[in-house]
């Protein structure tokens, strides 16, 4: 940090009144700082408010001169009577606006003890004692690690160079000493200044009366399970429409930063403006639902408390976590904390500074033991759950969202607009203030939106205010949200609840949402992260899947321990109707045998809270074993390489006889696989057999998380691990059953990889045969012809659209040639201008094996495998298919009744399974 010599920070007595500023700014000679509030179109003001209290003012000297230590006496004496503290303002390297201002509190210290025990509060207090300091017990309460100390005489001493002492003296006691920073700006997320009265357009938009016909959230023993702490500027508590749902007072902060019970209306007489921020986001969340008085809020049969910042600082951030923390867990309740507010500025030109947390922008903040609170809160066991949301703030801004929405563990609320597209005021630049114009902050961290444009809510001195949005009136709609789940649900934890809210956002927007791994919980896009908020969605709720293993409980991505997501899915062959459901031994699970019906179960279970309603499964049958498969594509094709199984009869669940399934509970599916079909499925010529591949997937009318996914995959073919991403789809290699001869002495195991969508170079194909007879040798052909596939078409892609390559002959004159054709041999005229056009490769190129070596055999290559096991590395064609084949030499004589298994997976270029194949050899 660097000093700023032209502002100050003046810190006085006791409260003045708002009328008694202009005086003493006067005999000080002294500018406020102000706002420099410019009004838009539609007179509202923008969201840039300075961080004065009623007993603390930021200001400057008049011409922006440096006040040098005479004109510092100066001020000193003219304000000798009402001062406190003077104290120096400092500016974070690299920044250039008032975003970057701040002032380290000169009479507080906050140290983290080396160690606990017993002795270490008599140590503690022996340290405070020589270094003349106080602490302040009620806010060490709440932070934590740490502990709040008060200079017992800034005169004498200050923070700066206290830290710095004992940070070299007291090593043995303390292993941390960190400074409570205050910002000049204020950290709250919108000031909007106009009363007046309107029709709550948000609350249909985000369809909260459908929601509310659902779950109400009055008149339920639930709603009084759960908190809502607004973490702001205060509230007025006697406001009618709030005063029925008022949990208590709340508490505030003294001005050294200790917790007290004021429960009285706060004011901030430098800056009107701020007085009802609190009161107003309060109203979205918690005005008293169907009362007949002023507005509804979303969550208006809840209880709620207000934590009013005093300094607005880092430690009042903190202790206020630990405070709300602490009020929930003594019933305990469920919490939700709602901070419309966030610090930092852009500072993507800046190293980071790994002391300075979580937060990826520049911040007036330390946020280390922010960090650490948060960390407690989330951590919070059943049943006292805890969901944290903030504000991304109103610097229309990419990469911009402000602490504390930034940490992983809070939810990064942005503000959408009356068309549900990312709510931006002004897109005019204004600097250095807002150098990108006004509007919701959005970036990686995007969590969802919710309606920020003018909206209606409470006021202060009562009645309603028209004008309230911005990023600081979307966050108590999400806050609102999380509230009514816990109480329609009270099993649900916090997990669950972020879950819910960000898998049934809708795609609203004008912007495409894509499918990435880096977003478990759907669709997504940096403007309006998930989406814009749902609420009849929300807790209309179901979540219909199949499991990929035993262990899956349907979270997104699934993680089978052994990667193979096709080997213990909840999908069953059994070749009589006899209910045997046991999808871990494979041998009861994946045999469809060949010259009979086959009947096929596929179980389905509801995760989510609400029953799910019109629950159907659709499957297929495809032979693209060892290849990646494609949503929508793969699961819904009828074709040659598609085999369809028929319902059976009476079945649920299947097309044509949806069920409902309860929350919790789980219904079987089943389907016919005929003996025609089986014939189909074997696919093979000369007695080779392959190995196909069961697709199942299952929908719901309410899993609105597959939904929206559905609806984004129907327009773009979606690949890779698309079965462990989403919980919707399953996989399981079957084998189709015929006894090997008992004296054979080489099976072939063909199968197929590449895939048409896929354009990568390279692969990897992992071969697990460890189970292999003593004298057994395994190798691997990578030259097949194809003829165990009679139906798949492995013509390579053309390279140029029918156009000539650069390997095509073309002949400038006549030419004649002596070939075959036929079992004739003869002359071949070709007139000027023929042409010989050379078919594209589809031999697979460059080999490179671990655990065994690559041979040939003739013009064929083999990987011969060693020790049962190889990882086999393939340079291929971009979108081939291509036949390979596992050949097994056998002793002269195996056992009778041994059975050997074989597994093989295939792997993108990120050495991500993709696709695999299975087979079970059971010699008689």
């Amino acid at each position: 940090m660097m000093l700023d010599r032209s502002r100050l920070m003046l810190s006085f007595k006791k409260p003045f009144k708002g009328g008694d500023i202009a005086a003493i700014l006067e005999r000080a000679g002294l500018d406020l700082e102000d706002s420099r509030v410019r009004e838009s179109a539609d007179r509202r003001q923008l969201p840039q408010v300075i961080n004065h209290t009623d007993q603390r003012l930021w200001v400057r000297s008049p011409a922006g001169q440096p006040i040098d230590q005479r004109r510092f006496e100066e001020i000193a004496e003219r304000l000798r009577d009402e001062l406190d503290l003077i104290e120096p303002v400092y500016r974070l390297a690299g920044s250039e606006s008032r975003s970057g201002l701040l002032c380290p509190i000169s009479n507080v210290l906050v140290l983290k003890p080396e160690r606990s025990g017993n002795d270490i509060e008599k140590l503690l207090n022996g340290m405070a004692e020589k270094w003349e300091l106080s602490e302040r017990p009620r806010m060490s309460k709440y932070l934590g690690a740490y502990r709040f100390y008060v200079l017992n005489d800034p005169d004498r001493n200050n923070s700066y160079r206290l830290r710095d002492l004992l940070l070299e003296n007291e090593t043995e006691l303390v292993s941390d000493v960190v400074l409570q920073n205050m910002p000049l700006l204020s950290p709250l997320a919108a000031t909007p200044n106009d009363p007046q009265f309107g029709s709550q357009w948000n609350m249909a938009q985000i369809h909260a009366p459908e929601g509310w016909q659902l779950f109400p959230g009055a008149g339920f023993p639930s709603s009084l399970s759960v908190l809502v702490a607004i973490f702001d500027s205060g509230c007025q508590l006697d406001h009618p429409d709030l005063l029925s749902n008022k949990f208590s007072d709340g508490t505030t902060f003294d001005n050294l930063g200790a917790i007290s019970g004021i429960g009285e209306p706060r004011s901030y007489p430098a800056n009107p403006g701020l007085i009802g921020h609190g009161t107003w986001v309060a109203g979205v969340t918690s005005a008293a639902y169907n009362n007949s008085v002023d507005v509804a809020g979303l969550a208006g049969g809840f209880r709620f408390f207000p934590i009013a910042f005093n300094l607005a600082s880092d430690v009042e951030v903190a202790a206020g976590i630990h405070y709300a923390v602490a009020q929930a867990a003594a019933d305990p309740r469920k919490l939700i904390i709602n901070m419309s507010f966030g610090n930092g500025y852009d500072r993507s030109h800046i190293p980071l500074d790994p002391g300075m947390g979580t937060d990826p922008t520049g911040n007036t903040w330390h946020t280390g033991f922010i960090d650490a609170a948060i960390a407690f809160a989330s951590s919070q066991p059943q049943p006292a759950s805890v969901v944290m949301c903030a504000a991304t703030h109103n610097h229309n801004t990419l990469g911009g969202i402000t602490y504390p929405a930034t940490n992983s563990h809070v939810m990064a609320c942005g503000a959408s607009d009356t068309m549900d597209n990312r709510w931006i005021l002004d897109p005019t630049p204004q600097p250095p203030v807002f150098p990108a114009g006004i509007g919701s902050n959005y970036g990686a961290q995007m969590s969802v939106v919710a309606p920020g444009s003018p909206l209606p809510t409470t006021d202060i001195a009562s009645g309603t205010f028209a004008g309230f949005g911005y990023t600081s009136g979307a966050t108590p709609h999400v806050s609102g949200l999380a509230a009514l789940l816990f109480g329609k649900y009270p099993a649900l934890t916090s997990v669950a609840v972020r879950n819910i809210i960000e898998r049934t956002a809708e795609k609203t927007g004008i912007l495409a949402y894509s499918d990435s791994t880096s977003y478990p919980n759907g669709v997504w896009n940096n403007e309006l992260g998930y989406g814009r908020i749902n609420v009849k969605q929300a807790l209309d709720f179901a979540d219909v899947y199949i499991k990929d293993y035993a262990g899956d409980n349907g979270t997104e991505p699934s993680s089978p321990p052994g990667g193979d997501f096709w080997d213990f899915s909840d999908i069953v062959i059994r070749t009589f109707d006899d209910n045997v459901f046991n999808p871990g031994d494979p041998t009861q699970s994946n045999r469809v045998e060949r010259h009979n019906q086959n009947f096929l179960y596929v179980r389905v279970t509801n995760s989510g809270p609400q029953q799910a309603t019109n629950a159907i499964v659709n499957v297929r049958i495809t032979p693209y074993v060892g290849a990646q498969f494609m949503y929508p594509t793969d699961w819904v094709a009828s074709d040659a390489t598609h085999v369809t199984p028929t319902p059976a009869p009476g079945s649920q669940a299947t097309p044509g006889h949806p069920v409902n399934i309860l929350s919790g509970n789980s219904v079987i599916a089943k389907f016919t696989i005929s003996a025609s079909q089986v014939e189909d499925l074997w696919g093979w010529e000369n007695s080779h057999p392959w190995h196909p591949c069961l697709l199942a997937s299952v929908k719901a009318d309410n899993d609105y998380a597959f939904a929206s996914f559905d609806v984004f995959a129907t327009g773009s073919p979606i690949g890779g691990a698309v079965v462990v991403r989403r919980n919707n789809l399953a996989q399981r290699n079957l084998t189709v059953v015929n006894l090997v001869a008992p004296f054979l002495k080489i099976i072939h195991f063909p199968f197929v990889v590449g895939h048409r969508f896929n354009a990568e170079r390279f692969m990897e194909i992992v071969v697990d045969a460890q189970g292999l007879p003593p004298g057994a040798r395994l190798r691997l052909s990578l030259d097949e012809d194809g003829s165990a596939f009679p139906r798949v078409d492995f013509t390579a892609p053309a390279a140029s659209h029918g156009h000539s390559t650069s390997s095509d002959i073309v002949f400038l004159e006549r030419t004649t040639m002596e070939t075959t054709l036929g079992c004739w041999r003869g002359i071949l005229t070709l007139e000027k201008g023929s042409r010989f056009g050379c078919l594209p490769c589809r031999k697979l190129g460059k080999v490179t094996v671990e655990e065994g070596s690559l041979i040939l055999d003739g013009d064929r290559r083999f990987v011969l495998i060693e020790r049962g096991m190889a990882i086999v590395r393939i340079e291929k064609q971009p979108n081939q298919i291509y036949p390979v084949a596992l050949e097994i030499s056998l002793p002269a004589a195996v056992e009778k009744g041994r059975s050997l298994t074989i597994k093989v997976a295939q792997r993108n270029e990120k050495q991500q399974v993709v696709g695999g194949a299975g087979v079970v050899y059971r010699f008689g």
